[in-house]
């Protein structure tokens, strides 16, 4: 009988960085911090780990590299022992308690042990939602292999600049292996950091089998719509953003894309207001149907059996069309561009229109 192995995914933040070392045969300690030792490999990792975050220091003397990677670790250092003064993880801790008892009762569980047994159900746990909440859920969740996202940024803290890590020290070492995965989108290598990637990454460092970077959503419902072959557009809150005159210029564009193509509009539940104006302004139009209160599988249906799927890149439409092989179009400020582009679904149809030269959209 074939083992049926068990994943949970829980969207988690974490940070560790792992760099090999052309000198391990020649190891030996270079400081002590307290009871914390450190080597002349964690040094050499340090100093590799800040060129990866700062590609201009390897413009710099090694010595000079060296040195700022030792102050940098002795920091690392120093931050870890004040707060283990002030945290141990086998206390007994009210606050902990508390926290747990309220996961156990959101799982439908009636106490602490059968909390234990539902955290020894796993065999792999994967955390990549970044959140500082589901990077301590993964830590008490009991899993043979923890692995994430280890998200570093350079933040400005009293006028010096510190490198920030999530998850912190103490919740990364609950992890087998974090994929590092730098928080600037204007880096000149911001693609080599594109989420997908990473994500696989992950899955072959733990050697999992890779079949298709292509998304994948098995779907074969009977086709609900009224139209056949038509433009899909989601209009959701992201679309408060855009100012009057692209709301001017969309009328005209829909206006004109309806003479030849059906077109269905849906909205986040309820509607929004961008999405009602629009709908006073067609809903009396043959060409036209509007739909605000749709399910998760309402939704699904229309995204399947559109052929172009238009939305200012709501997650779930993108990756959901992408899934279904569907002609994507996102319309966005150009500020999200570099963001974006960490974001896009591989071997897709995919264009993106910025609200300030939406007039140069094309079906």
């Amino acid at each position: 009988m074939k083992l049926k192995k068990k994943i949970i995914f829980i969207v988690f933040l974490l940070i560790l960085i792992n760099f090999e070392s052309n000198s391990k045969n020649n190891i030996f300690i270079a400081y002590k911090v307290e009871n914390e030792i450190i080597t002349n490999i964690d040094i050499e990792n340090e100093s590799k780990y800040l060129i990866a975050l700062n590609n201009q220091l390897q413009n710099i003397d090694k010595n000079k590299i060296l040195v700022i990677a030792r102050e940098s670790i002795i920091k690392e250092k120093i931050k870890k022992i004040e707060i283990l003064k002030y945290y141990k993880l086998d206390q007994k801790n009210p606050f902990l308690k508390t926290i747990i008892k309220d996961f156990y009762i959101r799982l439908n569980l009636n106490n602490e042990l059968e909390f234990e047994n539902y955290l020894t159900k796993y065999d792999l746990l994967l955390q990549l939602d970044g959140k500082n909440s589901s990077y301590f859920c993964s830590s008490i969740v009991n899993s043979n292999i923890k692995a994430g996202l280890l998200f570093i940024k350079n933040k400005k803290i009293l006028n010096n600049l510190n490198i920030v890590k999530r998850p912190n020290y103490l919740l990364s070492k609950f992890f087998n292996y974090l994929e590092p995965c730098i928080e600037d989108y204007q880096i000149s290598n911001n693609k080599d950091y594109h989420y997908l990637n990473l994500y696989l990454n992950i899955l072959k460092r733990i050697n999992l089998t890779i079949y298709s970077k292509n998304h994948y959503l098995p779907y074969n419902e009977t086709n609900n719509q009224k139209f056949k072959n038509y433009l899909h557009i989601h209009i959701d809150e992201r679309w408060k953003k855009f100012d009057n005159i692209f709301y001017v210029n969309f009328v005209d564009k829909i206006n004109y894309l309806s003479n030849t193509n059906k077109i269905i509009i849906t909205s986040n539940f309820n509607g929004n207001e961008f999405y009602f104006n629009i709908m006073d302004k067609f809903k009396s139009y043959d060409n036209f149907l509007f739909k605000d209160k749709v399910s998760i599988k309402d939704l699904l249906n229309i995204i399947f059996y559109s052929q172009t799927v238009i939305s200012s890149h709501s997650g779930f439409i993108v990756h959901a069309a992408a899934a279904f092989q569907k002609n994507i179009i996102d319309l966005v400020p150009e500020s999200i561009n570099d963001q974006l582009d960490r974001w896009v679904p591989y071997n897709i149809s995919y264009k993106r229109f910025n609200n300030e030269n939406f007039s140069k959209l094309f079906i």
